[in-house]
C-alpha cells in the first residue's frame, strides 16, 4: 500500500440477507479514500468471525433491511460495534422493498424508515455508556441503499443533484431541511416547521422519496 495515510478499514455488518455484500460493491465507487472492506457474516455461528473484523476495523456500516427491521443479528452486530467503540455507520438498505413489495405511500415509506433509524438508536442507548452516539440522516451517519437498483445515497448527495440542477442553492444548507418534521410551502418559497396545508408533505418525502418512486416504477416496468 502506497499510501496508509488514506487508507482505512471497515466492517460491514448486520443480519443475514439484509444485503451486505451488494452494499460493498457500491461503496467501492464512492470513496475517496483506500478503503478495505471486511465482510462479516450474518449467521450467529460466525460471531466469533465478526470479533475478528471489527479488531482489524476503523468503523462498521450496520446494514438493515427497510422492510424487516432489526432482527438478532442486527443487535449483535450493534453491540459487538460498541464494545469495541467503532464509528457506526447505518445503512438502510433494499428501500425499493418499500415501493415495490409493500407499495407504501411515500409518506409510510418515511415513517418506515424513520422507525428503523429510532430501533437502532433505541439499541445504541442500551448498549452504551452514553448517550453521545446518535445515528440521524442530519449527522451524515444514515445513509440508504437499494443494493438491487445499485443506488446509495445520503441527504447531502441528494441535495448536491438539486444544486447541480438549481445553482443558486447550497445543498449543505438544502440538505439540513430533508430530515425531520419539515415542509416547503410552494407559495412563500419557504420552509417551515408547519405543514402550510393538509396536502403538503415533508420535504423528505417531497424531494427525495417521491422522485424515487417514480424511477423506481419506471425501472420495475422495464423489467
Amino acid at each position: 500500500m502506497d499510501c496508509p495515510h488514506i487508507m482505512r478499514n471497515i466492517a460491514i455488518a448486520g443480519h443475514l440477507h439484509h444485503g451486505k455484500i451488494p452494499n460493498i460493491i457500491i461503496f467501492s465507487h464512492i470513496c475517496c479514500f483506500k478503503v478495505k472492506y471486511g465482510f462479516s457474516l450474518g449467521h450467529v455461528n460466525f460471531s466469533d468471525e465478526m470479533t475478528a473484523a471489527y479488531r482489524l476495523a476503523d468503523g462498521v456500516v450496520i446494514v438493515v433491511d427497510a422492510h424487516e427491521g432489526v432482527m438478532m443479528n442486527t443487535e449483535r452486530s450493534i453491540r459487538h460495534a460498541v464494545q469495541e467503540r467503532l464509528p457506526i455507520t447505518l445503512c438502510v438498505n433494499k428501500i425499493d422493498r418499500l415501493i415495490l413489495e409493500l407499495k407504501l405511500p411515500p409518506a409510510d415509506a418515511y415513517y418506515k424508515l424513520r422507525l428503523v433509524i429510532d430501533q437502532v438508536n433505541g439499541l445504541l442507548q442500551t448498549f452504551s455508556e452514553d448517550d453521545s452516539t446518535i445515528l440521524s440522516p442530519l449527522f451524515e451517519n444514515v445513509i440508504f441503499a437499494s443494493g438491487r437498483y445499485n443506488v446509495c445515497f445520503s441527504l447531502i448527495s441528494f441535495a448536491k443533484i438539486y444544486a447541480t440542477q438549481y445553482g443558486y442553492l447550497d445543498a449543505h444548507e438544502f440538505a439540513c431541511r430533508l430530515w425531520g418534521d419539515i415542509y416547503f410551502d410552494k407559495t412563500t418559497r419557504r420552509f417551515s416547521k408547519k405543514p402550510a396545508n393538509g396536502n403538503a408533505q415533508r420535504t423528505f418525502v417531497e424531494f427525495i422519496l417521491e422522485p424515487l418512486y417514480k424511477i423506481f416504477s419506471q425501472l420495475n416496468k422495464r423489467g
